[in-house]
């Protein structure tokens, strides 16, 4: 049974987590993805279950729980492992305790995140092609870390059982829903706003050649006689994705729009006129946080 001190790698030894269900993974089960666990379990409370009958070989007991400030619940089989010398029956744990997870992203390009010390699956928020993915882990509270460059912090999802109506991780009832909600965090922003004036610079400067991703009208005429007059905003950094990307699909990459930029130019009656435009990129965010945008004339 699970030990006051939260061991739920020794508690379950005599268990065989592998057997338990469909998608265990061993990796998640060890001491280290524990150990990384913000908070373990305290067990409050071992009893049997109401109609549990002492001379079967196997029995139910009601496990409650607890992981911080919330509560946990869960049915255990225990089977019947002989007779000490004192006359006690010793009983082993057949059923690990486990705690299934669903993490789910409104960014399905990144399709995986740290939890606790272990990288798992994510995948996309309600998209009828996404994957299902369960990962099994057991009760804690463990950090959720996605995408750094775009998240503002981490998450503590705490995965815990709320019901003794099966044991655990038999049904998706059990399941704890966790989300990566992403969104440019402030420093993304800052930083794209920075290259974007750098590539206006770049567009605008004396001379006749037009580096790739400018606006589209210093294409058409005479783009030595235009000039900036505003930059643009940036107004958006996101995926309009509304599809799984399968595995072996291309790096993927976000949208960065700008808007509410002007520039002025010469017409062809020598008269000067101002006009909008906007600005657009592709943001990739490589491995070790590595930022690539690159600016072109549309999405």
């Amino acid at each position: 049974m699970p030990s006051p001190e939260g061991d739920a790698v020794a508690a379950n030894a005599a268990a065989d987590p592998t057997s338990f269900a469909e998608g265990v993974d061993p990796a998640l089960l060890t001491g280290e993805m524990l150990a990384s666990a913000e908070q373990r379990i305290t067990v409050a409370d071992v009893a049997l279950e109401y109609d549990a009958d002492l001379s079967a070989d196997i029995v139910e007991v009601r496990v409650t729980y607890e992981v911080g400030s919330s509560g946990g619940k869960v049915v255990l089989r225990a089977q019947r492992a002989g007779t000490t010398a004192f006359l006690f029956d010793d009983w082993e744990v057949i059923d690990p305790l486990l705690v299934p997870v669903r993490i789910t992203s409104n960014q399905p390009d990144f399709d995986t995140g740290s939890f606790g010390s272990a990288t798992v699956p994510v995948v996309g928020d309600d998209l009828d092609e996404s994957p299902e993915h369960r990962v099994f882990v057991y009760p804690a509270a463990y950090e959720l870390h996605g995408v750094e460059s775009l998240m503002a912090g981490p998450e503590t999802v705490v995965a815990s059982g709320t019901t003794y109506s099966a044991r655990p991780a038999n049904t998706a009832e059990q399941t704890v829903e966790a989300s990566l909600l992403y969104a440019a965090t402030p420093e993304l922003r800052s930083t794209a706003a920075a290259r974007l004036a750098d590539h206006m610079d770049a567009c605008f400067a004396p001379g006749p050649d037009v580096p790739k991703g400018c606006p589209r009208q210093l294409y058409a005429g005479d783009e030595t006689d235009s000039r900036l007059v505003e930059q643009p905003s940036v107004e958006f950094i996101g995926n309009y994705q509304v599809e799984h990307t399968p595995e072996d699909s291309v790096e993927p990459h976000l949208r960065l729009e700008a808007k509410h930029g002007r520039l002025a130019y010469r017409d062809s009656d020598g008269d000067e006129r101002t006009e909008q435009f906007y600005a657009y990129g592709q943001v990739v965010i490589g491995p070790g946080e590595q930022l690539t945008i690159t600016f072109t004339t549309d999405l």
